[in-house]
C-alpha cells in the first residue's frame, strides 16, 4: 500500500471519527462538562494537523505526488481547503488563548468570544470533515 492510500485511509477514518468528536465537544460546551471538552479539541486539533502533514507530504515524498484532478474537482479541492483553514487556524488560536487566561489583548478578546467563535468553527469543521468522506469517495 503506497503512502499516498494509506493518507487517503487515515483521511477517511480520521473524519468520520472527528465528526463524532465534534459532536460530542458540541455537546459537553452546552452541558458545561469543561474538563472533556477541552480534551476533545486539544485532540481534534492535533490529529486535523496530523491528517494536513500527512496530506502534505504527498506531494514531498517522490513517486506519492498525486496527478492534478480535472478542473471541477480541482475547483471543489479548492474550496474545500481553503474553508478547512478556518478550523485549521481558530481551533489553535482558541486553545492558545485559553493557556493564555487573558495575558494578551488578543487572548483575551479570543477568549471573551469563546461561545460565539465556537459556534461558528464547529459547523464549518463538520462542513470540513464530511467534505473530507465526499474527497476520498471522489478521488478513489
Amino acid at each position: 500500500m503506497s503512502f499516498t492510500e494509506l493518507s487517503m485511509n487515515f483521511g477517511l477514518g480520521w473524519s468520520v471519527l472527528s465528526i463524532g468528536f465534534l459532536l460530542l465537544a458540541w455537546y459537553d460546551a452546552t452541558q458545561s462538562n469543561s474538563s472533556r471538552h477541552r480534551t476533545i479539541m486539544i485532540f481534534m486539533v492535533l490529529g486535523s494537523w496530523l491528517f494536513v502533514i500527512s496530506y502534505l507530504l504527498r506531494y514531498l515524498i517522490p513517486g506519492e505526488m498525486p496527478s492534478l484532478p480535472d478542473p471541477l474537482m480541482l475547483t471543489w479541492l479548492t474550496v474545500h481547503g481553503s474553508i478547512a483553514l478556518i478550523p485549521s487556524i481558530g481551533g489553535p488560536l482558541m486553545i492558545w488563548a485559553r493557556y493564555q487566561k487573558g495575558g494578551s489583548p488578543l487572548a483575551q478578546r479570543i477568549n471573551q468570544s469563546h461561545r460565539k467563535i465556537g459556534r461558528i468553527i464547529i459547523p464549518i469543521w463538520l462542513f470540513t470533515h464530511m467534505g473530507g468522506i465526499a474527497n476520498y469517495w471522489l478521488l478513489s
